[in-house]
């Protein structure tokens, strides 16, 4: 809990902060907008993947931008006046001013007042931001490289021959970048939209965006309520129109625009328009040579790639990592174990999230069972969990489950049948493992230190008989303490913490025993194949009038039990193990293995289960189990 509480201090902080200094808003709005705006492109990821680079995906950006609430969350409201103009079948090209980013949020909130079918012109860096810029592949922006001019001459003619033939409408910005600085109204337009137009002899269509300098500006650091407002034109026809009527096209079109610009911007804001003085351009030149400079320094190493060479990299990336698990079981087992991590972080946030409104309760536990099925976890990763018995867990009495522990595995699978109002003991360190640890504290977790204090175990012992007793909660442990990495070990001396629990709380003992599955599973060997583990929960040990004095009794009698379910429904053991099931002196042979458990037990302290069992300690009880066999 005490991670619980320094993350919503840190909330209430960064919000006090936000409420207080415009600065500090402007940057975590910022980075939660970029955040949202790549939710986003994943989104339109999703929807396109049946029609990659249709252009008819556009439609998607405003699902997903109204899908996760993205005005709401910045308090954004978009209005409209005019854009009837945009509501035809006939294809044009459509000028707008250009602000900042923010503009893009406008843009695809209107896009349903466009009839027809409607591309952004962009600049090719964007493709390679993350999902925003696969988004926008996936929805067929046409992207142009403004360093290499052949390349843009080529995609512009490319951009013509279908808005002939096609009947489609192109949305770009004349100014060719941002305009942040409050003294300018527009930059000079460039000719490109207008060549364009001219060639297809195809409209030139006007959409004014307010001005929003003075809520949101990245030059002044200011994010606060920002409300944009799309004004449509008449548009300006160009049939008849030769490349020599561009100059005075360009002028009539700015004209109209700033006109209607001016009147959006609020008083007080000193905005100066002085574009057509020559100190005024060379100074936007030396800025458009600035930001072009910028942008090739960002995408030097990219600069060459469309959009079908970028698919078939990402296709041949996958086909290699796909080879390589074939050829390399060592490969395939980082690849599959890394994989499973980030995809347990994944599901741990929604657990995490859903037990929000009741944190630290036990039943929060559920949720993890809920969600690995909902992702259907262990069907993408080759997992099997075939469960015999389940039913004697499917109880509200609270009871002591001890499990054996071969590997991280163990938790994957008991995850498939995991029982109502149980929680675990797992070591400290896991508290503290990203996600996952956060997840697990919020679903109830008993996090104990794995060191021989017997002032600790001792609290360790109570709070968990207190569970059991007071709340009916179920405690699920692993008397091993640790993993039996070993594949010569069945299963390593059980500590006591687990039985000394069950007898002072006076709740049964349910062993549950997961089969041997080292051979397709291995930490050690680096081997990740198809898992199959069968669970089988044995029938409860009970406690009741029992005392410390029978704790050795209960401990022998317990793993006893599950050593014989173990050799029972192991369809594969190694060869040392097999031997022993291969005699008609079995039971003999599990009790003599037995006596050296009890002789390591007698090395080891009383605790809960938290020891490590030094190496010479774990190769002596190998050896001896081996001679027993």
């Amino acid at each position: 809990m005490g991670i619980l509480a320094y993350f919503i201090a840190a909330i209430l902080l960064l919000a006090s902060l936000c409420y207080f200094n415009k600065t500090v808003r402007f940057h975590i709005k910022n980075i939660c907008f970029l955040l949202i705006f790549l939710v986003i492109g994943f989104v339109v990821c999703v929807k396109s993947f049946t029609r990659p680079g249709d252009v008819r995906n556009m439609k998607w950006w405003r699902y997903a931008q109204h899908f996760v609430r993205t005005f709401t969350l910045f308090n954004m409201e978009i209005k409209s006046e005019n854009l009837e103009v945009l509501n035809t079948e006939e294809s044009c090209v459509i000028v707008s001013n250009h602000q900042s980013e923010m503009d893009q949020m406008a843009l695809v909130d209107v896009w349903n007042h466009i009839g027809g079918t409607c591309t952004i012109l962009a600049k090719e860096s964007i493709k390679y931001m993350g999902t925003l810029g696969l988004g926008c592949l996936f929805s067929g922006v046409v992207f142009v490289d403004r360093k290499n001019r052949e390349k843009s001459r080529k995609c512009m003619q490319e951009v013509v021959r279908r808005m002939q033939e096609e009947k489609l409408k192109l949305w770009l910005y004349p100014e060719g970048t941002r305009t942040m600085n409050m003294d300018i109204d527009m930059r000079e337009f460039k000719k490109g939209a207008f060549h364009m137009a001219i060639q297809a002899q195809v409209p030139i269509v006007p959409v004014v965006m307010s001005c929003y300098k003075h809520m949101y500006n990245i030059k002044t650091q200011t994010f606060n309520k920002v409300t944009i407002k799309l004004i449509g034109l008449p548009a300006f026809e160009t049939k008849g129109l030769t490349e020599d009527d561009v100059p005075e096209l360009i002028h009539k079109v700015r004209e109209s625009m700033l006109a209607a610009y001016r009147k959006t911007v609020p008083a007080g804001i000193n905005n100066v328009e002085n574009e057509s003085t020559a100190s005024n351009r060379k100074a936007n030149e030396m800025n458009g040579t600035k930001i072009m400079e910028r942008e090739q320094q960002l995408d030097f190493i990219v600069r060459n790639m469309d959009f079908y060479q970028f698919c078939s990299m990402l296709l041949a990336v996958i086909l290699i990592i796909i080879s390589l698990c074939y050829v390399s079981s060592t490969f395939k087992f980082y690849a599959k174990n890394i994989t499973l991590l980030f995809w347990h972080g994944f599901i741990a946030v929604f657990v995490a999230i859903a037990s929000l409104p009741n944190p630290g309760d036990q039943s929060n536990m559920r949720f993890w069972r809920i969600f690995v099925d909902f992702f259907n976890t262990h069907w993408l990763f080759g997992i099997n969990v075939k469960v015999e018995n389940g039913e004697i867990l499917e109880t509200d009495k609270a009871c002591v489950v001890v499990s054996n522990h071969q590997d991280t595995m163990d938790i994957a699978a008991s995850v498939a049948f995991w029982p109502p109002r149980c929680t675990i003991v797992a070591k400290k360190s896991l508290q503290y493992a990203f996600t996952f640890g956060i997840a697990s504290m919020l679903a109830g977790a008993v996090f104990v230190k794995r060191r021989r204090d017997p002032v600790e175990a001792k609290k360790n012992v109570d709070k968990c008989v207190n569970l059991m007793k007071y709340h009916n909660v179920k405690i699920w442990m692993y008397p091993e303490g640790t993993r039996s990495g070993n594949n010569q070990i069945d299963m390593l001396p059980f500590k006591k913490g687990a039985f000394h629990m069950a007898i002072q709380a006076q709740v049964p003992i349910v062993p549950v025993v997961f089969s041997y599955y080292k051979h397709q599973y291995n930490t050690q060997l680096r081997k990740f194949d198809k898992v199959n583990i069968t669970a089988r929960i044995l029938e409860p040990i009970e406690t009741k009038g029992m005392t410390e004095e029978n704790l050795e009794t209960l401990l022998e009698t317990c793993r006893n039990r599950m050593l014989e379910t173990y050799y029972q429904i192991s369809k594969y053991l190694p060869p040392t193990v097999e031997k022993s099931l291969n005699t008609e002196q079995n039971n003999g042979k599990i009790e003599r293995n037995q006596n050296e458990i009890t002789r390591q037990d007698g090395m080891i302290e009383n605790g809960v289960g938290n020891g490590v069992m030094d190496e010479e300690d774990r190769r002596k009880s190998c050896e001896s189990g081996r001679k027993g066999r």
